[in-house]
């Protein structure tokens, strides 16, 4: 058995080919992983189902990751990091005052995210 740690992650995110990469990695990984579409589904899975970590979109439709991310900091003690395909300092900045306890920007280095996943899942 492995001793690296296990949790429940969800991947929110609008791509369909960016959470089944990113859920494909994480079961490989042995978390157990949520995923949601959209902001909205990923509060009310959030709700009926705590998940240890949040990997979060910044932009997708109906919720922007940013309101997403207010809301989880909001309501649970959910460690939120957010993904986004920009690097723009004004949204590293919204990310931060939204709560989000890292900030990722793609592409990025799956070994390095899984890191830093775990060194969360380990608090």
């Amino acid at each position: 058995m492995s001793d690296l740690p296990t949790g429940k992650i969800m991947i929110v995110d609008d791509d369909a080919t960016n959470r089944e990469v990113m859920e494909a990695f994480l079961t490989l990984e042995h978390f157990e992983v949520m995923v949601a579409a959209n902001g909205r589904d990923a509060l009310e899975q959030i709700r009926q189902e705590k998940p240890d970590l949040v990997l979060l979109d910044v932009r997708m439709p109906m919720m922007s990751g940013f309101d997403v991310c207010r809301t989880i900091k909001d309501q649970y003690n959910i460690p939120v990091f957010m993904l986004t395909g920009f690097d723009a300092d004004e949204q590293r900045r919204e990310a931060v005052e939204a709560g989000a306890d890292a900030f990722i920007s793609r592409p990025f280095d799956i070994t390095t995210l899984m890191k830093r996943i775990r060194e969360y899942i380990r608090r």
